[in-house]
């Protein structure tokens, strides 16, 4: 059986199931009845639909994305909300936002810590810390005031962190590549640019801003978001960057495992429902071969 990968014009439509319906129907290809709604008030103004399966049109082909919804109450019991039941999808058009906005565009050139922070996991006889400096985020809003950052990772390192995670994504988090910069220039412990990756571009940004590590997130690559994480990978090695991977479930928890990521950690907060447990990461490590 030979493998055939699809242009990516084709891929395009492929990957949102409304292009996809309209592209077959163009072609007179028939496709099930469906009603298109762009956001909530026309979702609850189009009843017509009930019963049947609501999806969203990004969120994958394996059950992830659609609800089955039998009658009005359930519609309400949903509680559709395209703020922030779509979290996911909000966060990836952020960043997508904020590279036509030119955020990323860097004018400096630092250095890293030039310190291994998988070395200091390694050695240290204790948790090893990883704070963050961050003033707001999708699921708690404002945290605290916008103050200097500076500041507030001194007291970090003088605390004891063994290494900063600093937000760069303006949008819901107030975060800023100017912020990371300042903190950069101050401190020398290894530094994580905290951030949506969806593209180079942010990768070179932080190369240019003196990341030690950038972040990827599996679950936007596991639902098709955003695509090649092994080659994002492989071009910020070849930056001389390290790459974090964070995971949510067994399945991303594998699949990050499947990558060449330098350190994998699991988020223990739901990014689809914001919902934070703390056995997730037990019943992960639990059920995975050591």
């Amino acid at each position: 059986i030979k493998k055939i990968n699809p242009k990516p014009s084709i891929n395009k439509i492929i990957q949102n199931r409304l292009s996809e319906k309209d592209f077959l129907n163009k072609n007179n290809i028939k496709t099930t009845s469906y009603i298109s709604v762009k956001n909530e008030s026309e979702l609850k103004s189009s009843q017509d639909f009930i019963p049947g399966i609501l999806k969203t049109c990004t969120l994958g082909y394996d059950g992830k994305g659609q609800y089955k919804i039998n009658n009005e109450k359930e519609l309400d019991d949903l509680k559709i909300n395209f703020e922030n039941h779509y979290i996911l999808e909000k966060l990836v058009n952020n960043s997508k936002k904020a590279i036509d906005d030119g955020i990323y565009d860097i004018a400096e050139s630092l250095p890293n810590s030039g310190t291994d922070l998988e070395n200091i996991i390694a050695k240290s006889e204790h948790a090893t810390i990883i704070t963050e400096v961050k003033f707001s985020s999708p699921a708690l809003g404002n945290i605290r005031e916008i103050t200097d950052p500076v500041e507030i990772a001194l007291k970090m390192v003088n605390g004891g962190a063994s290494a900063l995670s600093v937000l760069t994504q303006p949008y819901m988090f107030d975060g800023s590549p100017e912020f990371f910069m300042k903190v950069r220039k101050m401190v020398k412990i290894p530094m994580l640019m905290k951030d949506i990756t969806v593209d180079r571009i942010q990768i070179d940004a932080a190369k240019k801003i003196g990341a030690d590590y950038f972040l990827l997130i599996q679950s936007i690559f596991d639902n098709g978001l955003v695509n090649d994480i092994d080659g994002m990978i492989d071009y910020g090695h070849d930056l001389g960057l390290k790459v974090l991977i964070e995971a949510h479930t067994k399945q991303e928890f594998e699949n990050s495992c499947n990558t060449n990521a330098d350190i994998i950690g699991i988020n223990n907060r739901n990014l689809d429902t914001m919902k934070i447990d703390l056995n997730t990461t037990k019943e992960i490590l639990d059920n995975t071969k050591k």
